[in-house]
């Protein structure tokens, strides 16, 4: 890229000798595949494929969740998403990492679906609401956590590495989580969900 001041920030046609700035980022998904000026389209694309995932999860989750249990939905999800979040943020190539990152956003929201109907089971009357709506302070919670991460790890291979173990949280806590009652119900396992509501009356 050309030095010129009038020209700072816009691509020359041609040119292929060019520097990325790492004074403050180390290393950024733009950085590792040059994804500027008639390569830029790709980070567009990388989104568009992701929000696929996302449509892809929604409906996914609820079929799984439904024959195999919200709780196992949720950890499968969860786990999964641990996984392909950690490879996402090692593998080499481009293609490769559209594929895991977009594994990665399909379990993302099919985790989230799949728990925000498990929170609306597992409550009743008034709390039902409180319960499942908290689950969104999640969203904007996790977001200061993911501004503070990005100013700390300016490398974003350990970015991704620090959210995916974020997640890990929550798969070792599902451990310690009832089923949903009312799933066991529909499902006919009545003594499972006795146990269950025998453990919350007390």
């Amino acid at each position: 890229m050309t030095e010129d001041k009038k020209l700072l920030g816009h691509c020359v046609p041609g040119c292929v000798d060019y520097q990325f700035d790492h004074e403050f980022w180390e290393a950024t998904m733009i950085t590792e595949w040059d994804l500027v000026c008639e390569n830029s389209w790709l980070k567009t694309l990388a989104k568009l494929l992701l929000f696929t995932g996302f449509m892809l999860g929604s409906f996914g989750s609820g079929l799984v969740s439904d024959k195999f249990g919200r709780k196992t939905a949720i950890w499968g999800a969860s786990v999964t998403m641990l996984i392909f979040g950690v490879i996402t943020a090692f593998v080499p190539w481009y293609p490769l990492f559209v594929f895991t990152w977009w594994v990665t956003g399909t379990m993302a929201i099919a985790c989230y679906t799949a728990a925000f109907v498990w929170t609306m089971e597992i409550a009743a009357g008034p709390y039902k609401t409180y319960v499942s709506m908290s689950m969104n302070y999640s969203w904007p919670l996790c977001r200061l956590i993911i501004a503070g991460l990005a100013f700390g790890l300016r490398n974003y291979h350990w970015h991704l590495c620090a959210i995916s173990a974020m997640v890990s949280v929550g798969s070792v806590m599902l451990f310690w989580l009832p089923e949903s009652p009312r799933w066991l119900i529909a499902r006919g396992k009545l003594d499972e969900a006795k146990k269950i509501m025998s453990e919350a009356s007390k």
